[in-house]
């Protein structure tokens, strides 16, 4: 079967790559894959043209869930998109479970004592690939099936009340991000003081342009920065970036979280215990620690992987 990556075009050679994905495009060309381009604030045409049957892959910026939903629609006009999910026994948190949940001021609290509760998260696994995409790009659908592994979180959709309910957690420092990623610019995403959650919100906004899904805080852990590591995981099968084994961790978090691509970093705890710090849908994760090259280990056998999924 025939298998395509689609990256997003560089704004001026709509043809090209963005330079930002371009050694990817070419690493994949080599493996004997296709390569299209998508104008994402263009005229959307797949450039070349997508073939009646192809699989395609996408890589490239982060989409929220509307431009993800929009990208399948297109994709899912001649072909299909690789990243189906082959399985309905896998959990993940179900949207509807979810915004019941989620949707008070005082929050859900995902943490080890309350592990029990992922039992009810547990649902028949929606195969379709917005929900696979949903179900690593958005924190609240990974961080309750990984509440033993990951820092004490807690989610909000309900913001009229955040500096009260941070308060009322007790903690010494939040690490604040929105259902997708943290603040990398300025001070950054940490605050020590409840009262500092509508600045770095209102910071959020204006670098970032919105606060996509609600808010996330998550308690501060002694994590060693330069230990932390990504690694991919496609298909259940964890890869390392030097083709070294892969820490029992990451192999349990692919056996947890069903959709068929991501990636997890894992760091070091001043204790010694490892701790999962993030999963991401691996369309749209960066290459943090990973060389092109490196990255096609990941799809060397994919044309197999492909034509038995879906």
């Amino acid at each position: 079967m025939a298998i395509r990556v689609v990256c997003p075009a560089d704004d001026f050679h709509v043809r090209q790559p963005d330079g930002a994905f371009a050694d990817q495009a070419a690493a994949f060309a080599r493996l004997g894959w296709g390569v299209s381009t998508l104008a994402f604030e263009g005229d959307r045409v797949f450039r070349p043209a997508l073939m009646p049957g192809e699989t395609v892959l996408y890589r490239g910026w982060m989409l929220d869930e509307v431009e993800y939903r929009a990208f399948v629609g297109a994709v899912e006009a001649g072909a299909r998109v690789l990243t189906l999910p082959d399985t309905d026994s896998v959990c993940f948190v179900n949207r509807s479970e979810l915004h019941r949940s989620v949707n008070s001021t005082s929050g859900t609290r995902f943490s080890p004592a309350r592990s029990a509760r992922v039992e009810r998260f547990c649902k028949p696994f929606n195969r379709s690939p917005h929900e696979a995409y949903l179900a690593a790009h958005h924190l609240p659908r990974w961080v309750p099936l990984l509440a033993d592994v990951t820092p004490e979180t807690v989610c909000f959709t309900d913001l009229d009340d955040l500096p009260g309910a941070l308060a009322a957690l007790g903690w010494d420092g939040f690490s604040v991000k929105d259902f997708v990623k943290s603040l990398k610019t300025g001070a950054g995403s940490r605050i020590t003081r409840p009262d500092q959650i509508g600045e770095l919100l209102a910071r959020m906004a204006h670098f970032r342009g919105q606060v996509e899904g609600g808010v996330c805080v998550r308690r501060v852990e002694d994590l060693g920065q330069a230990s932390e590591v990504r690694f991919f995981v496609r298909a259940g099968r964890a890869f390392s970036a030097d083709g070294s084994d892969v820490p029992d961790m990451v192999r349990d978090v692919a056996g947890r979280i069903a959709p068929p691509f991501f990636s997890v970093d894992i760091a070091r705890r001043a204790d010694g215990a490892q701790r999962v710090v993030e999963v991401g849908d691996g369309q749209v994760s960066d290459l943090v620690g990973w060389t092109p090259a490196q990255f096609m280990t990941v799809w060397a056998d994919a044309e197999g992987w492909a034509d038995g999924a879906g």
